[in-house]
């Protein structure tokens, strides 16, 4: 059965001229976050970042964030590895530094 998620993933990743994590339990793991924080705080927050809960706060981290495309650039996938690189492994071994500015975690 497909993840209610699997058709916003795929999509954001067309769009971008990215990959979803080809990993499924690892992406299902990652989707069940972001619908969490949906349920939660009413957006697709990322699930791998502490946050305000606040839409206002956190607009830089709700899903595509917009770190994603310069750490698939450069590292191959995003920091939470839902979006890599066109037909890579999914780099889920790869450490991708936190590009969200301190000032703005909570």
């Amino acid at each position: 059965m497909a993840h209610p998620l699997d058709k916003f993933a795929h999509s954001v990743a067309e769009k971008n001229g990215w990959s979803v994590q080809p990993d499924q339990e690892m992406r299902e793991q990652i989707m069940d976050g972001l619908l969490t924080n949906k349920k939660r705080y009413g957006f697709m927050l990322c699930p791998c970042r502490d946050s305000w809960g606040d839409v206002d706060y956190d607009r830089d981290i709700i899903c595509p964030c917009i770190y994603a495309k310069q750490d698939i650039d450069e590292e191959g996938r995003c920091y939470c590895a839902l979006f890599c690189r066109k037909g890579s492994d999914g780099f889920q071994n790869v450490y991708v530094e936190d590009r969200r500015p301190e000032e703005l975690y909570p």
